[in-house]
């Protein structure tokens, strides 16, 4: 490998740490994975997990001594044991969530509910994952997604032109509802996106935006939830997270399963550069990909995350994952 300054590769190496996921691999390829980015961290930074506050804390909570006058035998066992805690959290929450999301679940709710700690050492977080048994009576509800948006033609190209567009949306999002029938939200069968059109007549909607929805077991989404949409160019959100809320000059209407909704205001998302509409009878915050790209560097790779992950001027990273 080239040779690289000091600190960058510790970046380097300290970003592939804690980056790291299970995924498809399997248990003891994981683990493999996991180990040999520990020896790569430490041989960069030294032990992992063994600050100094962590290490009192264990001495005066775990081991009843006064960490000032902790023996050198002491202090080991202490040093010792934090550094197994943070790697076998580390690597739990790590873990495939599609295999192993209700274990985490469970973990994290018996810590809440009744202070029951996590697994203590590496090899118990790994034994956790192998001898896991899913719960047989529940029933994993699959749910799909699909947002599908068209540009319709500029008013004034007669009635019959508008109407063989509308129907071509029509057909086309029928289609998109089918795939999200079989549980798969996928773009694959989305037509081409477009970037909205602008009318000369201030009282036309240009706009349209086919929302289709199956088997979602629940009213809405939470309304704090974020949805990055992969197959739309309108933003979309409720009033709970916008600010500036005022009337937009021209409206769009919003064709879906329940209806056409006109969307009459526009407002901002904080830390967010483009408008969101404001639709307070949707079901999702809604993010549009095409614009997001324009303003972030957006990055998607399977064999990493199964996730979109955004990148800000700032340096901060913001994940979207399957949920």
């Amino acid at each position: 490998q080239p040779k690289q300054e000091a600190t960058l590769a510790l970046r380097n190496v300290l970003t592939d740490f804690y980056s790291f996921k299970q995924f498809k691999l399997s248990n003891d390829d994981y683990l493999q994975a996991f180990k040999d980015r520990v020896e790569i961290l430490e041989r960069y930074q030294g032990p992992v997990g063994q600050d100094t506050l962590r290490v009192d804390k264990y001495l005066e909570e775990v081991m009843i001594v006064v960490p000032s006058a902790a023996s050198d035998d002491e202090k080991t066992e202490a040093m010792w044991a934090c550094r197994e805690a943070f790697l076998a959290t580390t690597f739990l929450f790590a873990a495939d969530r599609k295999r192993y999301g209700e274990l985490i679940r469970g973990y994290e709710n018996a810590y809440t509910m009744h202070g029951k700690p996590f697994p203590p050492t590496l090899t118990d977080a790994f034994n956790a994952l192998v001898n896991y048994v899913p719960d047989p009576t529940h029933k994993k509800v699959e749910t799909g997604m699909a947002f599908v948006q068209q540009t319709a033609d500029q008013e004034g190209e007669g009635d019959e032109a508008n109407t063989n567009v509308n129907r071509r949306q029509r057909r086309r999002g029928t289609r998109t509802n089918r795939s999200a029938d079989s549980s798969a939200a996928t773009t694959d069968e989305s037509p081409a996106q477009t970037s909205p059109s602008t009318t000369s007549n201030s009282n036309a909607t240009a706009t349209y935006l086919d929302l289709s929805l199956s088997n979602i077991n629940t009213k809405a989404l939470p309304p704090s939830w974020l949805i990055l949409d992969c197959a739309s160019t309108v933003n979309m959100g409720f009033s709970t997270i916008l600010t500036n809320i005022r009337q937009a000059p021209t409206p769009i209407n919003v064709v879906s399963t329940a209806g056409t909704t006109k969307l009459t205001h526009h407002g901002e998302l904080p830390g967010y550069p483009d408008k969101l509409w404001l639709n307070d009878n949707g079901v999702a915050n809604i993010v549009s990909l095409f614009h997001m790209k324009e303003h972030f560097r957006v990055t998607y790779d399977s064999n990493f995350d199964d996730a979109f992950y955004m990148h800000t001027p700032t340096g901060d990273v913001l994940r979207f994952g399957a949920s």
